[in-house]
């Protein structure tokens, strides 16, 4: 079974009201190294991650799913930072967390200012890139 961290655990220790006004993943009231989801004990098993999943328009979302369901894992690790790496580095062939030239998502809008380090211009971390904008 995979250990979760202590970011984890205080990040779903401080979340835990939020959690439990609807009823969903929480803190059991008697014994907090235990999780209730709906109000029934629940375990968190997992195996591996994918950082890249939500930068990488390639990322095959519906398959990886399907593989943690067929194995009966429920929680995964996805990286949501704007950190990507470029294709090739560490020697890692097809990393998720590098995408291919033009298939790199981020939920922010492209900036004027040129020099992004990956190419195009730098993101605007204000302004939220529509939700159906194939802005790259």
């Amino acid at each position: 079974m995979k250990v979760i961290t202590v970011t984890t655990t205080l990040l779903l220790c401080l979340a835990s009201p939020l959690f439990a006004q609807s009823g969903e993943l929480q803190l059991h009231p008697k014994n907090p190294h235990y999780f209730l989801y709906r109000h029934q004990p629940a375990i968190l098993v997992g195996s591996g991650e994918h950082y890249g999943a939500v930068v990488d328009l390639d990322f095959d979302h519906k398959t990886y799913l399907q593989a943690l369901a067929k194995d009966s894992l429920n929680i995964t690790w996805l990286f949501t930072g704007a950190y990507v790496e470029k294709p090739g580095d560490f020697g890692i062939q097809k990393n998720t967390l590098a995408p291919a030239k033009g298939r790199l998502t981020m939920p922010w809008k492209r900036s004027s200012t040129p020099s992004y380090a990956l190419g195009g211009n730098k993101f605007d971390l204000t302004q939220w890139k529509a939700a159906n904008s194939t802005q790259l």
